[in-house]
Order: C-alpha cells, then structure tokens, then sequence
C-alpha cells in the first residue's frame, strides 16, 4: 500500500456525514465527521499492521465479502493466484492451520473496529465483510 491515505465514503455504513480515513503507513483509522466544510475526528483506532493490511480491502470491496484468498495475499508475499491454489487444495486441519494467521488478525482488527461501531462477518468457507454493528440487516 503505497497511499498516504485512503478515503472511504459508506454509505448504509457508516452515519450519513461520516467518512473513514485509514492511514497504512500510520496503522491508523479515522471515523471524520463533515460539516459544512469542516471535518472533526469522531474517533481514532489504532491497529496493527497486519489487521492494517486486511482492513483496506475489506473496505475497498464494500458491501460484498472479500475471499479468505484476496485477505492471505494481503498478508503474505503471495499472489492471488497463489493463494486461491493453496486454500483449494487444503483440506480439513490442514486448511484451518492455513487460515489460522488470518483469524488471529481478523480478531484483532475486529476489537478495533467495534470502536468505529464496525463489525467482521465470517462468511463460511468463503471469507468476510464489513458491516455496521447499529444496522439490522445482516447478522454475524
């Protein structure tokens, strides 16, 4: 991730007049509130550097789920391609050591966003999205 910032308008996310700024350099997200051409921080969250990485996909790919492939090749130094072969081929206790790094990290990210009044959905055997722990329409 080369940008200094990534700039995120959510609509059914996040509350009308809000936008999420997420700094990957920084391991920082912003929840900004807009008004009349003013901006103030609502709240800040600090992550770690993996769940940095898996945040900003999960938010560019808003409001469908991201694969568990798309995330691993996030987190390592793998291609997409690479990881959709590895997640293919594993199987049972084997897929789940496999997935294992991307939970932990998923759960970080998760304490973090509940700041944000965000939420991680597992989709099963598929992978996760993003949704507003305030909205009624999607259960975890």
């Amino acid at each position: 991730m080369d940008e200094a910032f990534f700039e995120f308008h959510l609509p059914n996310l996040l509350p009308e007049g809000h936008t999420l700024v997420v700094a990957p350099k920084m391991h920082i997200a912003s929840l900004l509130y807009l008004n009349a051409g003013m901006a103030s921080i609502r709240t800040q969250v600090q992550f770690s550097s993996s769940a940095t990485l898996i945040l900003v996909p999960l938010l560019q790919l808003y409001p469908e789920y991201c694969t568990y492939e798309a995330l691993l090749s996030c987190l390592f130094p793998l291609s997409l391609q690479q990881c959709r072969s590895i997640v293919h081929k594993a199987q049972g206790g084997e897929r789940e050591l496999l997935l294992r790094p991307l939970r932990r990290t998923i759960g970080s990210l998760a304490n973090g966003l509940h700041q944000l009044d965000l939420e991680i959905c597992s989709i099963r055997n598929v992978g996760y999205l993003i949704k507003s722990r305030v909205s009624d329409d999607l259960l975890c």
